[in-house]
């Protein structure tokens, strides 16, 4: 599997699940999953716009070596008024109400405001 860190959503019992691919020096060029249970906060790699669950948010980005050239990142559950990262994608039923927020946690991204009423 090489290329980018990817996410795919799995179901696991009601609740969402994430598979997390990264690169580790235990598996050579491979990379490596993990599974997880989705949760506010949780740490990804990569940007993975087309596959982060329904209603969560990169809310930062930044360097980790378990992720490998590629940028890690942290998900929220998205909420009226919530600065997410503008690599982020927008939740169903949400809308940029302000863009190009500087945000030292989303670098090098800028941020946007996310509204929801």
């Amino acid at each position: 599997m090489a290329g980018a860190p990817v996410i795919r959503a799995h179901p696991g019992r009601g609740r969402s699940r994430l598979l997390l691919l990264y690169t580790t020096n235990n598996c050579g060029p491979y990379q490596t999953g993990r599974i997880n249970t989705v949760s506010n906060g949780m740490r990804i790699c990569g940007n993975s716009n087309d596959s982060l669950p329904s209603g969560y948010v990169i809310t930062a980005n930044f360097q980790v070596s378990s992720c490998g050239q590629y940028l890690g990142g942290r998900l929220n559950v998205a909420y009226n008024g919530i600065i997410a990262c503008a690599d982020s994608p927008t939740p169903p039923g949400y809308w940029v109400s302000a863009n190009g927020i500087q945000s030292s946690a989303c670098s090098p991204y800028q941020a946007e405001r996310l509204n929801n009423s």
